[in-house]
């Protein structure tokens, strides 16, 4: 683990060079951004490493000024991690045909992992004829609501696609899947009722 504080035990003014725990300590940054090679970030840090962090301490000094802690080092760029999350309340036909746009402009050559879950009533045959094609792999789930689908009953609507169907019996499972199947380089795309979207976003820490 790379860790974000070092505590050393003793708060006594010195350089940090007598606290090689600190000082050899890393940062690690998650940022979703990062993915294209071209953004400005990467750019940035690729042609010159130096770094300046500014964090916030949660106190304030006696004028009432907010106190950072500030920090200097060199950033470097690793590849690979957590998968890509596409997050799409396609309940119905028209957003499926939408998400199914969206992809295929946004995502062309890249693996895509669903995460589908919907409700009962809706027309789930039909969109899942609309979406699983463009899919590597789809994982059929539900969500915590009565009136969800059940994985099995997704799979019966979509037995008319040639599509790879997996099924996971909550959405934390379903999620646990994708990432396994994603890797880094792949995407999920969590897409059905509003309910499934609603808890891998929350289960995730995504917010809009």
């Amino acid at each position: 683990r790379m860790p974000l504080v070092c505590y050393v035990g003793d708060s006594a003014p010195a350089g940090l060079d007598a606290y090689p725990p600190i000082y050899e300590s890393q940062i690690l940054i998650t940022e979703m951004t990062f993915f294209r090679p071209e953004h400005r970030k990467v750019r940035n840090i690729r042609r010159d490493p130096r770094v300046t962090l500014s964090v916030e301490t949660g106190t304030r000094n006696e004028i009432g000024l907010d106190e950072y802690i500030v920090i200097h080092g060199r950033g470097r760029i690793t590849e690979g991690g957590a998968p890509e999350y596409v997050f799409d309340v396609a309940h119905n036909p028209a957003g499926a045909w939408a998400l199914r746009s969206t992809l295929s402009a946004c995502y062309e050559n890249r693996r895509l992992i669903f995460v589908f879950g919907a409700l009962r009533d809706k027309a789930i045959g039909e969109m899942a004829e609309i979406l699983f094609p463009v899919a590597e792999r789809v994982i059929a789930t539900r969500a915590e609501n009565p009136r969800s689908a059940t994985p099995d009953e997704i799979c019966h609507a979509a037995a008319r696609t040639s599509a790879q169907i997996e099924t996971a019996p909550d959405v934390a499972a379903a999620l646990a899947q994708a990432r396994a199947s994603a890797g880094s380089s792949g995407v999920v795309v969590v897409t059905g009722s509003i309910y499934v979207v609603g808890e891998a976003m929350r289960r995730l820490g995504a917010r809009i």
